[in-house]
């Protein structure tokens, strides 16, 4: 099995999160709930409601609301305001102040915020509300609760580890923003000047974690030193610089002289300051190595705190069931992966075809496309199956190699809520090899039908903008995954079964493993003999890749649960629907899951099970 890692990154917030700027002080102090695991329960305790029918009539005073409060969060934050609006003035908003964010200590006080949007949504009569809104309420209900719960936990999560990678994503900011117009531009350097204010908060955030025990292990962390090396390193061709410096090339409006003032700027403060906060945020990393309670038997999240490590599957697999039946849905798809597998396998010519394209990808041809050209086939060859988007847009191309972390493969940038024809998808050149079908899995799941499939689809039946601003990562993965299996049917091959083999051997297997270990490890607190006992139980795995496993579980943070998880999910949901109905039709169950946008497992199985009492 080869370990495949592959990361979305979503520069949306998250519905219902807070941003109350406190200032960081010397005395400065993690203001937590007395009882932080209450906030898990009161997850677990969501159930969706007996909906309306389709026919019921929107509440205008419902929409009203979640109008103001989809404006409330954008106008929070100018960084999320500047991705997710290309023209936030004619929606009557104000330009926020021009900071990379806040590091906030105070917990309570943001779980209190959000417990006035829970009680805001009470106020409304459920059963006045049309069927879409109903969807509406139980989503935003569900993102505030997920929400509450994490800041409950707020001062566990590792800001520089590779799962948040806040060093990386602050570069991912700055090499992605757009300048549209010259006030962007001098926004832009407020932002690189901020750099390093904020880096040191985030820092001395890190430093009273470390002071508790809550650090890195000293391999993950040696992933982050490796990383902040390899951008240091480059100084005239940084990355900051040398996007910037193309960006103003670009830009229209400006005479020459004014462009070479901006560039000089940018590159004094890239290299004075930016640099600089990198430098200083590695030397101090370095003093906090062997400061991690976990340190001494590579214990998860798991030995933390239990309520945390249970906290952090629901998080990551967008679900509230009884961790039990969550692990066992994990299971579950397993098992129906595998008994496709020793099926499809007694063929003798479809197990032969299917070993001959696992062994050698490289001959066939849509394999040996360039990314581009790959692409393009799979927005045609998906028709059949999804629903259409019309023409849509995009960009693709490559990292530059001193910014582009190797758990990366490739990463899709969410388009403007007000322009969803913008489309970016970015490709970590370390990892393109015609010699596996690894490039064309990740298109897949990043582009058609995965990540920019679901946004422009999205995009064109979404109910309320509101649900852009909420991130379900169980289900955009989830799904991106399931579609990256979808992909192997437009290869050519000559069956679904042959497909089905090649799919198990690529993803299906590795990723829904990789979900088990991090369940067992982070949530059950398993040791690592006991994870060994489950996989080998499982799936006649040796020591060795239960080693890999385990290791990946305790340094990831759960980072591959909405990976293996969320397709399970999806695997499952798709099963049942079958054996529900005579005629099952591919593209009439994906445009299901697909048309109310992201959900949480909870209220879309809901929602498939009122399409079918319908249906």
């Amino acid at each position: 099995m080869k370990k495949i890692i592959v990361l979305f990154l979503c520069l949306s917030l998250i519905a219902c999160s807070s941003n109350t700027v406190k200032e960081v002080s010397d005395e400065a102090v993690f203001i937590e709930p007395n009882d932080p695991y209450s906030y898990v329960e009161r997850l677990k305790e969501f159930t969706p409601r007996e909906k309306n029918a389709a026919d019921v009539q929107d509440n205008e005073e419902f929409d009203a609301f979640l109008d103001e409060y989809y404006l409330d969060i954008l106008s929070e934050d100018y960084l999320n305001m500047h991705f997710s609006l290309e023209d936030y003035e004619s929606l009557g908003l104000e330009k926020p102040e021009v900071t990379i964010g806040e590091i906030n200590y105070d917990f309570v006080s943001q779980i209190e915020e959000l417990e006035e949007v829970l009680n805001k949504l009470a106020s409304f009569d459920f059963n006045s509300l049309s069927y879409r809104q109903q969807i509406d309420y139980e989503a935003l209900e569900y993102s505030c609760l997920e929400s509450m719960a994490s800041l409950a936990y707020g001062k566990y999560p590792l800001l520089f580890d590779t799962g948040s990678s806040l060093h990386s994503n602050i570069i991912t900011n700055f090499t992605e923003f757009v300048f549209r117009s010259e006030e962007d531009i001098e926004d832009y350097l407020v932002l690189v000047a901020d750099i390093d204010r904020y880096l040191n908060d985030a820092i001395e955030f890190t430093k009273r974690q470390a002071d508790e025990g809550i650090a890195l292990q000293d391999y993950t962390l040696d992933e982050t030193i490796s990383y902040i090396d390899k951008f240091v390193a480059k100084v005239d061709d940084n990355e900051l610089i040398v996007t910037f410096n193309e960006k103003i090339d670009e830009f229209e409006g400006l005479d020459e002289e004014r462009k070479n003032e901006l560039k000089a700027e940018n590159e004094r403060l890239v290299k004075e300051e930016v640099i600089a906060s990198y430098n200083n945020v590695e030397e101090e990393l370095l003093k906090l190595k062997g400061k991690s309670r976990l340190a001494a038997d590579d214990a998860g999240a798991y030995e933390y705190d239990a309520g945390y490590g249970e906290l952090v599957t629901y998080l990551r697999a967008s679900d509230n069931s009884p961790l039990d039946e969550l692990y066992e849905e994990v299971n579950s798809a397993m098992i129906s992966l595998l008994t496709d597998l020793v099926l499809n396998s007694q063929d003798e010519e479809v197990y032969n075809e299917a070993i001959e394209f696992i062994f050698d990808p490289s001959s066939n041809d849509i394999i040996n496309m360039d990314i581009y050209e790959m692409l393009e086939y799979l927005r045609t060859a998906i028709s059949e199956d999804y629903p259409s988007i019309g023409d849509i847009s995009y960009e693709v191309s490559l990292l530059d190699p001193s910014i582009a972390e190797d758990s990366i493969l490739a990463y899709y940038l969410t388009a403007p809520h007000d322009n969803p024809d913008s489309n970016v998808i970015r490709i970590n050149p370390n990892h393109l090899d015609t010699s596996s079908s690894l490039t064309y899995t990740t298109l897949a799941h990043e582009g058609f039908p995965g990540h920019l499939y679901q946004n422009a689809y999205y995009a064109t039946v979404i109910s309320h903008p509101i649900r852009l601003t909420q991130s379900f990562i169980g289900y955009t993965e989830g799904q991106a995954m399931f579609a990256s299996i979808d992909a192997y049917n437009y290869l050519g091959l000559n069956s679904e079964e042959v497909a089905s083999i090649v799919t198990f051997n690529d993803i299906s297997f590795s990723y829904i493993l990789e979900a088990i270990a991090e369940i067992g490890v982070n949530s059950y607190g398993w040791t690592k003999e006991e994870l060994m006992e489950e996989l080998e139980l499982i799936a006649g795995l040796d020591e060795e890749m239960s080693q890999l496993l385990y290791e990946t579980a305790v340094s990831g943070n759960s980072m591959l649960v909405p990976y293996g998880a969320g397709l399970a999910q999806f695997i499952n949901l798709e099963n049942s629907f079958i054996d529900s109905v005579d005629d099952y039709d591919k593209k009439e169950f994906r445009e299901l899951i697909l048309k109310n946008g992201p959900l949480p497992f909870v209220i879309l199985e809901d929602v498939v099970n009122d399409y079918l009492e319908a249906r």
